[in-house]
C-alpha cells in the first residue's frame, strides 16, 4: 500500500497578516471614495448647495453672490447688487464697482450685463461705472467670468466706498 499524504501539504501558504492589512487598506479606500462622493454632491468640488455663497449685507447695502468652488475654463457668474448711488461727473447718479487687479488677472471677463457706462483703470484694479436711473435705483450687474488660474483667487471688491472680501477656489 502507498503512503497517505497530509492534505495540508497541497494548500498554498496563507499569509493572514498580509490579507488583514489588505482588508484595512481596502476599507480606507472605500471611506475616501465615499468622502469624495459626498463632497462632490454637497458642492465642495464644483457647483452645489455649499458652493454658492454671498458676501455683504443681504437686507441693505451691497451684496456679492458667487460660486466658492470653480473649475478652470468653466464659466461662472459674479452677481453684484448695490443700492449705493454716488454723484458722478456733471451731477449724474451712478454706481461704481471696482474689481481688484489680482482677481482680474485670474479671470477672463466674458461679458458684463448691463453694460457699464464706462470702464476706468485705477491703482486698485478696474472700476466699472453704471448709470443709476429712477427705474433702476438698485444695481444688479452680472459679470460672466472664466477662471484662468488655479488655486485660491480673491481680493477686496469696492462698491462705492465699501469693500467686500471675495475669494474662490479654482480646481483643474
Amino acid at each position: 500500500m502507498g503512503q497517505v499524504k497530509d492534505v495540508r501539504d497541497l494548500e498554498s501558504e496563507e499569509n493572514l497578516t498580509f490579507q488583514e492589512r489588505q482588508w484595512a487598506v481596502q476599507r480606507v479606500a472605500w471611506a475616501v471614495v465615499l468622502a469624495l462622493l459626498v463632497a462632490g454632491l454637497l458642492g465642495l468640488l464644483g457647483p452645489g448647495p455649499l458652493s454658492r455663497v454671498s458676501a455683504g449685507e443681504t437686507s441693505a447695502g451691497p451684496v456679492l453672490e458667487f460660486d466658492r468652488f470653480l473649475r478652470r475654463d468653466s464659466p461662472t457668474t459674479l452677481l453684484v447688487r448695490s443700492d449705493r448711488i454716488l454723484l458722478g461727473e456733471g451731477g449724474s447718479s451712478e454706481h461704481r464697482l471696482t474689481l481688484p487687479k489680482e482677481y482680474l488677472q485670474a479671470f477672463e471677463v466674458r461679458q458684463v450685463t448691463p453694460e457699464p457706462e464706462r470702464v476706468e483703470p485705477t491703482p486698485e484694479g478696474v472700476r466699472y461705472v453704471f448709470r443709476a436711473t429712477q427705474d433702476a435705483a438698485v444695481l444688479e450687474a452680472r459679470f460672466h467670468l472664466e477662471p484662468r488660474r488655479l488655486g485660491r483667487v480673491g481680493g477686496r471688491v469696492g462698491l462705492g466706498e465699501e469693500r467686500l472680501d471675495l475669494w474662490q477656489w479654482v480646481y483643474p
